[in-house]
């Protein structure tokens, strides 16, 4: 086929998708009059952002172009057949109708959460029965009941993902575009061309629904057009996934939905963690909360949705790209892609999951210091070892190792962990508490693991003498890096987010708490105590710390213990006008009397909190604290 013929396939393929942007934006405009008549009204107050009564259910428009460009589109096949184009399963549609009467009565008279729970698996199932399932993953085939299961869990996935990130002026629907041009893509270059027009049609009634749904919102889609995204998108990512049994099939459709995705998945992880430190009910976490992706970009931006939507379209867009090269690339550079994936992801968890990661921290250091899980944190570790030890030998023998029979490779796993264990145990690791660990405990389990792998070697220098074995040496050495990564490493960094993590979570832009902006003064030793000091500090107040002033020419533009030094006493009046800190902090112990004066003039002038860190010797207790009254969790009778 030539160029010309390749331009006049597309286009004849292509104008069903312009038909959805012209009926969606006819529906869309007939419906923001018609839904306000019919009840269809999404009230203000509570957690919603709209200032006014807007028309919501306007999904209808999206669904009624989606179906009659599908109906053309079909009627074009059936009536100008074209070559390897086949029509749309009718059977597609039969969930968009289970799930378009559900958002109907939903966004009508306010379903229950459960019974709209019940009625979304209902649509997965049913397309479970149409034939819309996954048969196999990564080449291994499903029975029939797991692959009801993950079916059903994959619609429920996208379904709920694309109704909880529907909370702010076109933004679900500005992501349905995105990520129904990236599924297109995918599809026009594995030559699936009805699926691919299917998805471009997708987008473009999404395109004529944005037109009245952009900020300032005229009418919202409601729970009837955020569930049929969420379904026409899962759909589309199963059917694409069909067509190839690599992990990247299934990552493709991730990544186009990838803000959505990202966003449920931190609301679980929030209201569990935020559930398990309350103590409150399970229920809740199926309530709705404020703390979004959306929200916490909207708080940053200072409450202007345009911009707000624009970043995140700007984020879904680097998903889509990165999922899509991936793939092209997999064939050839499969870790390169792999390591794109993960980091870009790792990226976007790091930025935007900062309260989830404090609750979870907060809740593993609570955990940790309770005197009557010594027991269980005991186990934990040495459990946790076992597994690094073993993981890292196995990887290291699937890879490096060529002789020997299935039986010597468990040998020489076993032998290898209980080994290293003895050492640990003759060396007193586990009687290390450590988030109350010290460099010599850190150096210490490094020379037992040196240790360890050390008499390692000797034993199967032993073996392979004395009793005719032939493992490989070279395997100890990847086995031995793995296993100080993954268990000196865990180490150092569960310490390492006990000092740091508090200061992550009050610096970042994307923090529900409010905090007290403030200015340190000196570098000296008491920045240490300081630091340490200010964790639980931290956890109770919230201090957000802007840099350091001191007059040291030498630590000018460096960095102390993570804090910046921003400059000398001179320049305090700059600093003021560029950060607009509220408190003084002075670390120094004895200040020079001249800087002193400065700081309290300074501060005077400017109505600045000041305050001095000192840490000595005292006859008696600052502070003494009540006993502790026994903790009674709601959901039981029993006294904790």
């Amino acid at each position: 086929m030539g160029t010309d013929d390749k331009i006049l396939f597309l286009l004849k393929l292509l104008w069903t998708p312009l038909v959805a942007v012209i009926v969606s934006a006819i529906f869309t405009r007939f419906l923001v009059k018609l839904l306000p008549k019919w009840g269809f009204a999404a009230a203000t107050g509570g957690r919603h952002i709209h200032k006014r009564v807007t028309p919501t259910a306007g999904g209808i428009g999206m669904i009624l172009a989606f179906v009659i460009s599908c109906t053309l589109f079909n009627l074009w096949v059936m009536n100008f057949p074209l070559a390897d184009v086949t029509t749309i399963d009718w059977k597609f549609f039969l969930p968009v109708a289970l799930l378009f009467g559900i958002g109907i009565y939903d966004d009508r008279f306010d379903m229950r959460p459960v019974v709209k729970l019940a009625g979304q698996i209902g649509a997965g199932a049913l397309a479970w029965f149409c034939g819309i399932r996954f048969a196999s993953i990564l080449g291994f085939q499903l029975p029939e009941y797991l692959s009801f299961v993950v079916t059903v869990f994959w619609f429920l996935l996208f379904i709920n993902a694309f109704n909880l990130i529907d909370g702010l002026d076109g933004l679900a629907a500005g992501l349905a575009v995105l990520a129904g041009v990236t599924m297109a893509l995918v599809l026009l270059i594995g030559h699936h061309w009805e699926n691919a027009v299917m998805a471009l049609i997708l987008a473009g009634g999404c395109l004529g629904f944005l037109r009245y749904n952009f900020h300032p919102a005229k009418l919202f889609m409601g729970d009837t057009g955020s569930m049929f995204l969420g379904y026409v998108l899962a759909a589309l990512g199963l059917i694409s996934s069909s067509y190839d049994t690599s992990f990247f099939a299934m990552v493709i459709p991730v990544m186009a939905c990838g803000v959505p995705l990202i966003d449920t998945f931190l609301a679980v992880w929030r209201r569990s963690t935020s559930r398990m430190l309350s103590k409150r009910s399970w229920r809740e976490i199926m309530s709705a909360d404020r703390s979004h992706l959306h929200h916490r970009i909207l708080d940053a931006q200072h409450g202007n949705q345009s911009r707000t939507a624009m970043t995140i379209y700007i984020l879904a867009m680097v998903l889509s790209a990165v999922g899509v090269v991936s793939s092209i690339i997999v064939d050839s550079l499969p870790m390169l892609a792999v390591l794109l994936v993960v980091c870009t992801l790792v990226l976007v968890l790091r930025k935007f999951a900062v309260v989830e990661m404090w609750n979870s921290t907060e809740i593993v250091f609570k955990g940790l210091a309770m005197p009557r899980r010594g027991i269980f944190v005991n186990i934990l570790h040495p459990v946790y070892d076992l597994m690094v030890i073993g993981g890292a030998f196995f990887i290291s023998i699937v890879l490096f190792e060529n002789n020997g029979s299935e039986r010597d490779f468990i040998y020489r796993i076993v032998l290898s962990a209980l080994i290293l264990m003895m050492v640990f145990k003759f060396c007193n690791i586990y009687k290390v508490f450590w988030l109350r660990a010290g460099t010599p405990d850190y150096l210490n389990l490094s020379y037992s693991i040196l240790l360890g792998f050390l008499l390692v070697l000797g034993v199967t220098a032993i073996f392979n003498r004395f009793l005719g074995y032939q493992w490989s040496m070279i395997v100890l050495l990847p086995s031995y890096l793995l296993t100080v990564v993954g268990i000196l490493g865990e180490r150092i960094h569960l310490r390492c987010l006990q000092l740091m993590l508090p200061r992550y979570f009050h610096d970042s832009e994307f923090s529900n708490k409010e905090c007290t902006t403030t200015l340190l003064y000196g570098a000296g030793a008491n920045l240490s105590s300081f630091q340490s000091f200010s964790n639980s500090y931290l956890q109770r107040k919230g201090i957000r710390v802007v840099g350091i002033v001191d007059n040291d020419l030498a630590l000018q533009g460096q960095h102390v213990y993570g804090y910046k030094i921003l400059g000398d006493i001179s320049q305090l009046e700059e600093f003021y006008q560029r950060y607009n800190f509220t408190k003084i902090i002075v670390l120094t112990p004895n200040p020079i009397r001249c800087n002193y004066e400065i700081l309290k003039e300074f501060s005077r002038k400017n109505d600045i909190e000041l305050s001095f860190f000192t840490m000595r010797e005292a006859d008696e207790p600052l502070e003494i604290r009540e006993n502790p009254q026994p903790e009674v969790d709601p959901d039981s009778d029993e006294v904790q």
